[in-house]
């Protein structure tokens, strides 16, 4: 189930006294106390080994956010979780690990990985992205990843009176942003205001970028390119611009090179639709289904690695071409990685042959978290 892909058998239980049988617990104790009227969550909290709870900022934040969470309908439990100095640490025989793992998480009222569990706290690691500070929020019963990272909520909000922060519908958002029309980009023929109704059964790309913004202005022909390709090819594709420039000068300067839509200038809704899409930097490319659903948050790369255009709406596929993007991928989940004699296209198609049956069976067996 989801909780022992997470976190394993076993948490150490809050504090105890490291060494003790009895200070661990299964980790179904997250679920099986006796259910609040409200409703559960699970935080997953990255810190480092080495800084005392009392000296560590973001344990008084959290511990104010997890007494207040707690003392109304709903529940919340926190899991802590070491990110290691460097991998093997616990090999390099420091008498002194004990009791810097005690004093890690001794006077908080939540849970932590084990000391033995350094791999699975490695592999939790790279599949949430976390960092020292970082707060992963998940519902209880079902894993689902609902905020990559809370942290900025809890500066925000450090009682929780908005927890558990959950962004508002992405289609929902949308369509307030662009209720008064999207504006058409220089290159692009037809009227100077397009409805957002008229985008409707369409694959769009959410495109947050700005003027200003070096690798923006180095991408953007390339996804001038690639979308001129896509729709001479008959594909229902439209891309909405989300502006990230300091003028309406400059907006109107960037917007003159582009073929798609756009969102105005002054709308207010580009940095709640970042917030929702989880977007923290420029340029990204985010693309939706005609559903409004994500498909990729990740479009940047995936034109990049495919500048014709030829997979898209590059949904995910169950057999790639191992490239650096996907090689960091590696770490969330298992993989099966097949070498080839060669990079001509038969060596290729060979490999995929080979690959495809066992992929789309475990597609089709395998419970996404």
């Amino acid at each position: 189930d989801w909780l022992r892909s997470f976190f394993g058998e076993r948490l150490v239980r809050p504090s105890s006294v490291a060494g003790d049988p009895e200070d661990f617990c299964p980790v179904d104790t997250l679920v099986s106390e006796k259910p609040s009227e409200g409703s559960r969550f699970i935080g997953v909290h990255f810190r480092t080994l080495t800084d005392p709870c009392s000296e560590d900022p973001s344990v008084k934040s959290l511990l104010d956010l997890y007494t207040a969470v707690n003392s109304g309908e709903s529940r919340l439990e926190v899991v802590q979780v070491f990110i290691p100095p460097w991998v093997g640490f616990r090999q390099c025989g420091d008498p002194d690990l004990p009791r810097m793992f005690r004093q890690s998480y001794v006077g908080v009222p939540w849970y932590t990985m084990p000391i033995d569990d350094e791999v699975k706290w490695v592999r939790l690691k790279h599949r949430c992205r976390g960092k020292v500070g970082m707060l992963v929020l998940l519902c209880a019963l079902s894993g689902k990843v609902l905020l990559k990272d809370a942290s900025e909520r809890l500066e925000e909000d450090p009682q929780g009176q908005r927890f558990p922060w959950l962004p508002r519908p992405l289609p929902e958002v949308m369509c307030e942003a662009a209720q008064k029309g999207l504006i058409s980009g220089g290159l692009r023929r037809g009227p100077k205001i397009i409805p957002y109704s008229s985008l409707d059964g369409s694959i769009k790309g959410l495109y947050f970028s700005a003027h200003w913004c070096p690798p923006c202005k180095a991408f953007t022909p390339e996804l001038v390119d690639c979308y001129s390709q896509i729709r001479g090819r008959g594909h229902k594709f439209e891309v909405i611009f989300i502006s990230s420039d300091r003028s309406e000068e400059s907006y109107e300067s960037y917007l003159a090179t582009m073929p798609w839509t756009a969102l105005p200038y002054k709308s207010s809704y580009g940095q709640e639709l970042a917030s929702v899409l989880d977007v923290h930097g420029i340029p990204t490319l985010v693309l939706l289904d005609s559903d409004g659903s994500i498909i990729t948050d990740d479009g940047r790369s995936e034109v990049k690695e495919d500048l014709e255009g030829e997979f898209f709406p590059w949904r995910q596929r169950p057999v790639n071409i191992l490239t650096d993007r996907l090689a960091e991928l590696l770490y969330d989940s298992p993989a099966v990685v097949l070498f080839v004699d060669g990079e001509e296209d038969e060596d290729l198609e060979f490999g995929e042959a080979v690959l495809l049956p066992v992929a789309e069976w475990t597609a089709a067996h395998t419970l996404s978290l």
